[in-house]
């Protein structure tokens, strides 16, 4: 039988950036659905400039953003933004 093709959820294209950290080599980016509990992680993902692009599917978010130093030692966790 032939393969049943799979929908794509309907995404839009996010853009974020934020100001530079002194000594920040990397940053860490958690994104979750707002209403759902911790778990409900929709992306985890580094960057080494303080910008982020990516899609996700309409609805509401909670943002985390954290800094690393060349050590790999992070920073606290920005507040959670939506």
């Amino acid at each position: 039988s032939a393969p049943v093709p799979q929908a794509e959820p309907l995404k839009r294209s996010v853009s974020l950036n934020w100001d530079q950290v002194p000594q920040a080599v990397r940053y860490e980016i958690e994104i979750r659905h707002k209403n759902g509990p911790p778990s409900s992680q929709v992306i985890s993902d580094t960057t080494t400039n303080p910008e982020w692009k990516g899609k996700l599917e309409p609805g509401d978010y909670l943002l985390r953003i954290r800094s690393l130093d060349d050590r790999e030692i992070p920073g606290d966790w920005s507040p959670s933004l939506d």
